[in-house]
């Protein structure tokens, strides 16, 4: 995809430099008042890498990097979906299965990393829907003439393309 090319990635430099600087201002921030002088640096980084791509990617900030833990949670639960991706590739039906369990019924009985987990995956859905009903209506407003210039994201690629419809339903597009 074009959208992921050296040069579109590059032309993003002003974006994650400010990423850049709330991590590095975070990190200053814990070594000089942490008692103990310890952090999370795989969590720290890890905030930092999701805050970059969703940013870029559908053009929200979630905050990660804002949260005194980075979203650890997160973390922890990506770092686990290796086994999810063993067990659902020689039981295919594992994996719809689980996902059709309501998600607002886990973030309330799941354990706090499984719970933050589920928030961001919901909070990222919410936005995807936003940024596609964001772009129909600036569509919309292109045959009208009226269209407003706003920030390309790959959603935004993917909506304005010449894919077929099927291919940019919320379900392809998440």
């Amino acid at each position: 995809s074009p959208f992921f090319s050296k040069s579109r990635v590059m032309s993003q430099q002003n974006s994650i430099r400010t990423y850049v600087e709330k991590l590095c201002s975070r990190l200053s921030g814990i070594a000089v008042s942490s008692s103990d002088n310890t952090l999370d640096l795989g969590a720290a980084t890890s905030a930092f890498v999701r805050d970059v791509a969703v940013d870029y990617i559908i053009g929200k900030d979630h905050g990660n990097l804002d949260q005194e833990d980075f979203n650890a949670g997160i973390t922890v639960q990506f770092q686990g979906s290796g086994q999810f991706w063993r067990i659902t590739k020689h039981l295919p039906w594992y994996g719809p299965t689980l996902m059709a369990i309501p998600r607002t019924w886990v973030i309330e009985t799941a354990d706090a990393a499984t719970a933050v987990f589920f928030r961001h995956l919901q909070k990222t859905d919410d936005d995807i829907k936003a940024v596609i009903d964001e772009v129909a209506a600036s569509l919309r407003a292109a045959d009208l003439k009226d269209a407003q210039q706003g920030p390309q994201t790959a959603v935004h690629e993917i909506l304005e393309s010449s894919l077929p419809p099927a291919e940019k339903g919320f379900r392809r597009v998440r």
